[in-house]
């Protein structure tokens, strides 16, 4: 059973550090592509690729991050099921108001793109 687990903690931590890695390439590509290769900038080229070339970086760098960070919450179902039906044991108030915090962050981010 400990084996389980210390096999699943690895698990978490690769899926967690790729997702950081998705994250960070997410970000240095949007921000070429906005600030380096802003829009009307031709046939410009940065590194060998155009601003499109950077775009299709951008766009599989974001289906990747959504791919493990769903993994990632599927890995903590139990968690975030008991954080929903009560106080899980063990568990302090400062980390459930920091979740929900991140939450809706990432809702006013979803909301941005949307509206923005």
């Amino acid at each position: 059973m400990e084996q389980d687990t210390m096999k699943h903690q690895k698990i978490v931590k690769l899926i967690d550090l790729i997702s950081f890695l998705a994250l960070v390439a997410m970000m240095v590509t949007g921000l070429l592509i906005e600030y380096s290769l802003p829009p009307g900038s031709g046939r410009s080229e940065l590194l060998g690729l155009t601003r499109h070339g950077w775009g299709e970086w951008h766009y599989y760098a974001s289906l990747l991050f959504l791919a493990l960070i769903s993994t990632h919450l599927f890995t903590h179902r139990g968690f975030i099921k008991a954080v929903i039906m009560g106080r899980p044991q063990g568990v302090h108030g400062y980390r459930i108001w920091l979740a929900l915090a991140a939450a809706i962050v990432l809702v006013l981010f979803l909301l941005a793109m949307v509206i923005g």
